[in-house]
């Protein structure tokens, strides 16, 4: 009865090794990088919209200024949104604006373009997009004149 539980044991041990997907990743190959989509220094205007829980939406027209690693957004009319300027870095896909000021608490905060958001281009055309899991803030802008230093 022993054998027979501890060939049981071994068979179902060795299933379960052997039937595991592994990748080899081989120590002396580095893992392959993507491109960083830099986002082009320049004036960027359009819409800010943001979604809010019980279909409540709020609009304004917005300006993005990219210079190099600075940011500065625009506020917009009754504050939507309220702006913001700081640094920021990006990867593939997300671009994290570092606002390094203090505010009063009595808006939302994510009124001001700060943090991580998910990103888009394509051509003149950018795509900032953020949900903090009720609501969707969204910056549909276009390129429209180059940055001069």
């Amino acid at each position: 009865m022993k054998k027979l539980h501890l060939t049981l044991f071994i068979v179902t041990i060795l299933t379960l090794l052997y039937s595991c997907n592994k990748e080899v990743i081989k120590a002396d190959e580095p893992e392959p990088e993507k491109a960083i989509i830099k986002i082009p220094d320049g004036t960027y205007f359009g819409e800010f919209s943001v979604q809010y829980p019980g279909n409540i939406s709020k609009f304004g027209n917005v300006t993005i200024v990219f210079n190099g690693a600075q940011y500065k957004c625009t506020t917009g009319i009754n504050y939507i949104p309220r702006g913001g300027s700081g640094t920021y870095t990006n990867t593939n896909d997300t671009i994290n604006f570092i606002f390094p000021y203090a505010y009063t608490a009595d808006f939302d905060p994510n009124l001001i373009l700060q943090g991580k958001y998910r990103y888009t281009l394509n051509g003149n055309n950018l795509v900032l997009y953020f949900s903090n899991g009720s609501a969707l803030y969204k910056y549909n802008v276009e390129k429209v004149a180059a940055t001069t230093n």
